[in-house]
């Protein structure tokens, strides 16, 4: 799942553009326990991981699917702000029986989207300064990357398009 991420190009959609698949490699005598799945906006005034949630949502699930099996987490939570709860409930009804996924909901906070914040919150887990997510057993991912791999990874295409919000007084 991995080098098929590597192959299609997917990058981390939050903002940063880390590349996905350095993320998801597994780091010798470390483990992962908990996937987040980052729906929590990194910004004010965006909505692209709002419309990412209402539109793509099977997309999601099964980006969570093949996450889960590329980590080796035992669960997954999608952390949501408390302002998106219609996300949170298309979320919650789209999740299968089956599935060891969750959907939280956070305070409405700047920077909540923000991975070391967000683990914070959802987890009670805090990142070290200097150190990484995989430290504490976690691995983030941004929901556009996630509804991305979920998308494209069974077809073995890369990201040609991109969801991005368009605001102000000029629009």
């Amino acid at each position: 799942i991995i080098d098929a991420i590597q192959l299609a190009g997917i990058v981390g959609l939050g903002g940063a553009a880390f590349p996905t698949h350095v993320k998801l490699k597994k780091s010798e005598g470390k483990f992962v326990d908990t996937l987040i799945i980052n729906g929590a906006e990194c910004e004010p005034y965006l909505t692209t991981d709002h419309r990412v949630m209402l539109e793509q949502t099977a997309d999601i699930i099964l980006g969570i699917r093949y996450l889960l099996k590329a980590t080796g987490a035992n669960r997954a939570i999608i952390g949501i702000e408390k302002n998106k709860q219609d996300a949170a409930k298309v979320l919650r009804n789209a999740i299968p029986s089956d599935a060891p996924i969750s959907v939280e909901t956070l305070e409405i906070k700047y920077p909540q989207g923000a991975e070391k914040i967000l683990i914070k919150a959802l987890l009670g887990r805090e990142v070290p300064s200097g150190a990484h997510s995989v430290d504490v057993h976690v691995v983030g991912v941004n929901v556009a990357t996630t509804a991305e791999i979920g998308r494209l990874l069974p077809h073995g295409r890369g990201v040609m398009e991109r969801v991005i919000t368009i605001t102000g007084p000029a629009i």
